[in-house]
């Protein structure tokens, strides 16, 4: 078991149902992830930007999102 988290999957850690699963049934209530492989420089740079706006400015899944994706497109 695991305490109730939101997990995120960065880096090479391609979002997949087995995973999502296997971190659900042992706590987490949500997991965030990419369909693809990111790597360290823009995973690491659009975790930070996305939930630092999710976070720290309050902004709802969608408006993070948006806002990581901007900042990437803006560097």
């Amino acid at each position: 078991p695991i305490p109730p988290a939101l997990v995120v999957l960065q880096s090479c850690l391609a979002l997949q149902e087995e995973k999502v699963r296997g971190l659900m049934g042992r706590g987490a209530y949500a997991v965030v992830g990419t369909s693809t492989r990111t790597y360290s420089g823009s995973g690491g740079a659009f975790s930070l930007a996305y939930l630092g706006a999710l976070a720290n400015e309050g902004q709802p899944l969608g408006g993070s999102l948006r806002h990581a994706k901007n900042f990437l497109t803006a560097c």
